[in-house]
């Protein structure tokens, strides 16, 4: 019987120790990665949120949104709060 397609991934085989049946144990070692993600995190505390308010209240949404499709409407408005968070 084979394991592995790789010789060297099987480290040890052997029998349950203390068991009455016949049970095969084995190691395989194996070679993982992480992937580290990074991204920036916006502490809201600190916010503005008067100025951001005042900013949201200017905005003419109408005109904004005028002969755009719902995904362009989410999209301009997604552009206008990642605008404001930055700020």
């Amino acid at each position: 019987m084979q394991l592995s397609d790789v010789v060297h991934d099987v480290i040890d085989v052997g029998t349950f120790p203390g068991s009455d049946h016949q049970a095969l144990t084995w190691k395989i070692q194996v070679k993982t990665t992480r992937d580290s993600i990074s991204r920036e995190i916006f502490d809201y505390r600190k916010a503005d949120m008067k100025a951001i308010k005042s900013e949201l209240q200017s905005l003419v949404w109408d005109e904004l949104f005028s002969g755009l499709s719902t995904e362009q409407c989410w999209l301009a408005f997604k552009q206008q709060i990642e605008g404001l968070q930055w700020k």
